[in-house]
């Protein structure tokens, strides 16, 4: 079963550099299973058009490096 939405995206560390974090990687930096999450890059809204996700649980990079799932 699907639960969670990775997108993919930018941050900035705390020097000020700019990295790129996968969605593909998402899974791994909260703690949830791959087979759980959908992957989705707002560079390429092709890869969510017509799902609805508003049911799911976005998942983003952060800047701070804190990837503790809030609770719903």
């Amino acid at each position: 079963m699907i639960k969670y939405v990775c997108w993919g995206g930018e941050v900035y560390s705390s020097d000020g550099d700019v990295h790129y974090i996968s969605a593909h990687k998402l899974p791994r930096l909260y703690g949830v299973p791959y087979n759980q999450c959908i992957f989705c890059d707002h560079n390429y809204p092709e890869t969510y058009l017509g799902r609805d996700l508003t049911d799911l649980i976005n998942l983003h990079p952060r800047s701070n490096g804190d990837y503790i799932l809030e609770k719903r």
